[in-house]
C-alpha cells in the first residue's frame, strides 16, 4: 500500500510542477512592439469603358458612400440609342394587328367548317379558312417575340448608358482625385479611396514571439502622437512563416474606427493584453491526465487486482511490496 502512496503522491507533483510551469507561461507578458495604421482598404476608381469624363463629382478629402456616383462620362450617343430603344419597345400596334386577323381567321374558319359540313363549301374552301388561321396565330406569336426582343434591346441601351455611369464599390475618403472634366479616361484610375471606418495595425514581431501572438489576440494600440485612452485591436492574421534575413514575421490586427478618431498611416506601438491560450490548455490537459490516473488506481484496488497485506498480522508471509495477484 505504502509504495502505490509513494507512486500517486510522485504523480500529483508532476502535475503540480507542470502546472506551476503553465502559470508562469501565463502570467509572462509580452513585449510592447512598434506597429503602423494603415487604412483597412485603398483602392482606385477607373472607368470600364474609355471616354471623356463630363463630370467629376468629388474631391480630395470628400466622404463618399458605397454605389454613389464619382463622375460620369460623355453619353449622349448612348442616351439617344436610349430613347430609340425606348420608342421601340412601346410599339403594341404589330401585336395588336396580329391579334385582330387571328379573331377574324378564326371566325371566318368557323364559318367554312360550317358550311362544309352542309356540303356547301369544297374541302379547298375548307382548308384554306383552317391555313389563314394557322398562319393567323404564328403571326401572333411572331409579334410577340419581337416585342421581347425590343425589351431587350433597350435594357442594352440602358446598360451601356450605365456604363458610362462610375460609382464607388464602397465606402470612404478620397485621398486623390487623378482626373478632372474634360479629360480623356482609359485605363487610368480617376479617384483613389481609403476605407477609414475600420483600420489595418500592422505589427513585425521576432521570430521569439511566433506561436506566442495567435488570431483573437487583443491588444491596446497607441497611436503616435495620439492624445487620449488606447484603442482596442484584435488579431487577424499571423503570417505563417517568416522572414530569414530580418529574423521576424508578421500579423494584423483590425481596429474599429468608427468614429474616424483615429487617423491612418501614422506609427504606433501595441501592447498584448493576453498570452497564448496553449499555457490552460496544458494545464487542463494535465488536470485530466491526473484525475484518470487516480480513477484507473482506485478501480485496481477495488476491483481486487492488489492484494494488500499487514505485515504486523501473525503468519503473514514477508512482501517486498510488489503487486500480487488474485488467486
Amino acid at each position: 500500500m505504502q509504495w502505490l502512496r509513494v507512486r500517486l503522491s510522485l504523480r500529483f507533483a508532476g502535475v503540480l510542477l507542470l502546472g506551476c510551469a503553465a502559470a508562469g507561461v501565463r502570467a509572462e507578458a509580452l513585449p510592447a512592439l512598434d506597429c503602423v495604421i494603415n487604412p483597412h482598404k485603398v483602392f482606385d476608381i477607373g472607368s470600364q469603358v474609355r471616354g471623356v469624363l463630363e463630370t467629376v463629382h468629388l474631391e480630395r478629402g470628400d466622404y463618399v458612400e458605397q454605389d454613389q456616383v464619382v463622375a460620369q462620362l460623355d453619353a449622349r450617343v448612348e442616351r439617344a440609342a436610349m430613347a430609340v430603344a425606348q420608342a421601340r419597345a412601346e410599339i403594341t400596334s404589330e401585336k395588336l394587328l396580329s391579334q385582330l386577323n387571328l379573331e377574324f381567321d378564326s371566325r371566318r374558319k368557323d364559318r367554312i367548317s360550317n358550311l362544309y359540313e352542309n356540303n356547301s363549301v369544297s374541302i379547298q374552301n375548307k382548308e384554306d379558312a383552317e391555313l389563314a388561321a394557322e398562319l393567323s396565330q404564328q403571326r401572333l406569336q411572331e409579334a410577340a417575340e419581337r416585342e421581347r426582343i425590343r425589351e431587350l434591346e433597350l435594357w442594352r441601351s440602358k446598360e451601356l448608358l450605365e456604363q458610362k455611369v462610375i460609382r464607388s464599390p464602397g465606402s470612404g475618403f478620397v485621398l486623390k482625385k487623378f482626373k478632372s472634366a474634360g479629360e480623356y479616361v482609359e485605363d487610368q484610375p480617376i479617384v483613389r479611396i481609403a476605407q477609414l471606418d475600420t483600420l489595418n495595425v500592422e505589427v513585425i514581431a521576432p521570430m521569439d514571439l511566433f506561436g506566442q501572438i495567435r488570431v483573437g489576440m487583443t491588444a491596446q494600440v497607441y497611436p503616435e502622437g495620439f492624445e487620449g485612452s488606447p484603442r482596442t485591436a484584435q488579431v487577424d492574421i499571423v503570417d505563417p512563416m517568416g522572414d530569414v534575413a530580418s529574423g521576424t514575421f508578421g500579423a494584423r490586427l483590425i481596429l474599429a474606427n468608427e468614429d474616424y478618431a483615429v487617423p491612418a498611416g501614422v506609427k504606433c506601438q501595441l501592447q498584448f493584453d493576453t498570452v497564448p491560450q496553449h499555457a490552460d490548455a496544458d494545464i487542463g490537459a494535465s488536470l485530466r491526465a491526473a484525475k484518470q490516473g487516480r480513477d484507473a488506481s482506485s478501480d485496481a484496488e477495488e476491483g481486487g487486482k492488489w492484494a494488500v497485506i499487514d505485515p504486523d498480522k501473525e503468519g503473514a508471509p514477508e512482501t517486498s511490496g510488489e503487486p500480487v495477484t488474485g488467486q
